[in-house]
């Protein structure tokens, strides 16, 4: 669903139907104010005709067929009713008014809404802290105001309902009755509010972080003692704290976080500074370039962007997981009522996707430049765009057939081999994978190291994996392995 598709369908169930649902209420307050005038012209006829007889006082047009002389009387006896039924009028009255109230109590809120979501998103492109402390904040309240809104509406359609029953009392004799067969299609649109407004507290629920799962296995000091003293020594170089956990997979990209992860398949949880290696690319990386993006992905420790950046990460990553899961359970048993919620959180991500993204690259360029300290810019701009053209090939391996069973990392190894690697125009512009986070693109990365991209970086770069490329690593897993 594309972001101008989400904004129309926000606009309308938040400022339209507001103002549709204040045209019912509108022609009861006319239809309550008809009686009154009535009440008052009734009373005005008949002072008249005390004052000047019956034959001087002009008939109200819906008496124009009766005989002159017996109006009063009839007159008379219409306002003795209408005076008894004063408390339902003004019962009519009151029910009336609190439902055009709630009307434009909702439309009122639609357009709070929207202008707070437009707020707090320019403010968090502003001030990382506001985005930081307020994102939990701001969708608790927006949530809040959209249960709010449905709730008034559904008031709204309440009291309509409740008029015509007061209405049919009052005219029960004449056919007041018919009055409920109309409010049919009111009491579906009530049932249909009330559902809304379950499903939308149900679904609306505030953002919860939960444990990031990850495929892979974590390294000990004990079991890789030389792994970790290089991690060391490259945290050394930087000031920065040494990761809590290292842990090799296959499936991810390089990354570290200090989100509590549930690593499979040993179904474990790893709590603190987590540093994610991949086997698939430190196998075709050479130990300088891996240690540029080592250091790159340490650096956030030392700029303490996971510790500061980590919620807003989650919270991001989570309110997306649930936008996925509330589509999925929609398309699993479609229902309107379940609509709103998802446009309304659509709505606030993609608000609040600017600041995030604005933040997010201010943390990679400075993470960048942490790397460039350990390996050098040239190495660092070599080793973001051999990650960014071995992506491609490597997906595409593990998309294959031949990625099942057997050694995987000697055979995406051979399939790499036998894969020129190269690097297309638009591969540049690519964002680099991460599993709670978005990456500024390749190009404009480099441009920040301030590398030239030229011929010489692109053959260091896209070189075929060499025999130290593809040993370094072992070697440093190695419990016997001389220090690098």
């Amino acid at each position: 669903m594309s972001t101008s598709a989400v904004k129309r369908k926000v606009y309308f169930f938040l400022l339209m139907i507001p103002v549709i649902l204040t045209l019912y209420p509108a022609l009861q307050l006319f239809r309550a104010y008809s009686v009154t005038q009535d009440e008052v012209a009734a009373r005005q006829y008949l002072s008249e005709v005390r004052e000047k007889g019956y034959a001087s006082v002009r008939v109200p047009y819906r008496y124009a067929r009766e005989a002159r002389a017996s109006v009063p009387a009839m007159m008379a006896q219409e306002l003795e009713q209408m005076e008894a039924g004063r408390g339902n009028v003004q019962l009519r009255w009151a029910l009336a008014a609190v439902s055009m109230l709630a009307a434009i109590g909702a439309f009122a809120l639609g357009v709070t809404i929207i202008r707070k979501i437009g707020a707090d998103s320019r403010r968090a492109q502003r001030d990382f802290d506001f985005l930081l402390n307020h994102f939990e904040k701001s969708w608790a309240q927006v949530s809040r105001l959209l249960l709010l809104h449905i709730a008034l509406m559904l008031v709204t359609l309440l009291c309509n309902v409740a008029y015509e029953f007061a209405w049919s009392r009052a005219n029960w004799y004449t056919h007041g009755f018919v009055a409920i067969v109309f409010t049919v299609p009111l009491w579906g649109a009530i049932f249909c509010a009330a559902k809304l407004l379950i499903s939308a507290f149900r679904q609306l629920a505030s953002i919860e972080a939960v444990d990031m799962p990850v495929l892979g296995r974590a390294l000990t000091r004990a079991q890789a003692p030389q792994l970790w003293s290089w991690i060391d020594d490259i945290a050394a170089r930087l000031g920065a704290p040494t990761p809590d956990h290292i842990v090799v997979g296959l499936t991810e990209s390089f990354y570290v976080t200090s989100a509590p992860v549930a690593l499979q398949p040993e179904s474990s949880r790893l709590t603190g500074r987590t540093l994610y290696l991949p086997m698939t690319y430190v196998s075709m990386l050479s130990q300088g370039e891996s240690a540029a993006i080592v250091g790159h992905e340490l650096g956030h420790f030392a700029n303490a962007d996971t510790e500061h950046g980590v919620r807003i990460a989650l919270m991001h990553r989570e309110m997306d997981q649930r936008i996925a899961q509330l589509i999925m359970a929609n398309e699993e048993d479609s229902s309107w009522f379940n609509e709103p919620p998802i446009w309304a959180s659509i709505y606030f991500a993609n608000a609040f996707e600017h600041a995030y993204l604005h933040w997010s690259r201010v943390q990679e360029f400075a993470a960048d430049q942490a790397g460039a300290r350990v390996a050098g810019p040239h190495v660092s701009a070599c080793a973001l765009v051999r990650v960014t053209a071995l992506a491609e090939v490597v997906d595409q391996f593990q998309q294959s057939a031949h990625a099942r069973g057997g050694n995987m990392i000697a055979a995406v190894l051979a399939h790499v081999a036998a894969t020129p690697l190269r690097i297309r125009q638009d591969l540049l512009e690519h964002k680099i994978a991460h599993p709670i986070d978005t990456h500024p693109t390749t190009r404009a990365r480099i441009d920040a190291l301030a590398v030239p991209l030229d011929d010489t970086l692109l053959r260091d770069a896209l070189r075929q994996p060499t025999e130290t490329d593809t040993t370094w690593f072992s070697r440093l897993l190695s419990p016997a392995a001389q220090p690098a």
